[in-house]
């Protein structure tokens, strides 16, 4: 771990070990509640990131505090929705992508992107195409 601190105006830590990161993530005293408080440049940044990682107004479920009723309802109904045991996640369309890219059969190894994309977009749009442009 790494540490840049100069009082009142910055005070960050690069964090890369998978058991620091995961100690930090658990530390209650590091929350997504964006309070304005402590150095400048820390202040700043979080005013970045609360402004980028918000739709329609609400901050995204990965940044919302860990208290959030509606962060925790959202991940229950995603569970519940993404179980395995409720039936097949996916529709033959996109299986029968996958495995085609997977064995070769189709027109090269580039189509495995954009088909793991529709894989994983069609668990949230029943609708998506995954295709060259988008991936």
């Amino acid at each position: 771990m790494r540490s840049v601190r100069i009082p009142f105006l910055i005070d960050l830590k690069r964090i890369d070990e998978k058991p620091d990161i995961r100690a930090v993530s658990l530390d209650q005293r590091l929350d997504r509640d964006f309070v304005s408080r402590g150095p400048l440049v820390n202040r700043i940044l979080m005013g970045r990131i609360n402004g980028a990682l918000r739709v329609d107004g609400k901050p995204l479920p990965s940044v919302a505090p860990r208290g959030d009723a509606e962060r925790a309802r959202s991940q229950a109904a995603l569970h519940q929705r993404l179980d395995p045991t409720k039936g097949p996640l996916w529709d033959n369309e996109t299986l029968g992508r996958l495995v085609a890219a997977v064995r070769g059969t189709t027109a090269g190894a580039e189509t495995i992107g954009p088909s793991a994309q529709q894989a994983v977009g069609r668990l949230f749009s029943k609708s998506y195409v995954g295709d060259a442009e988008s991936f």
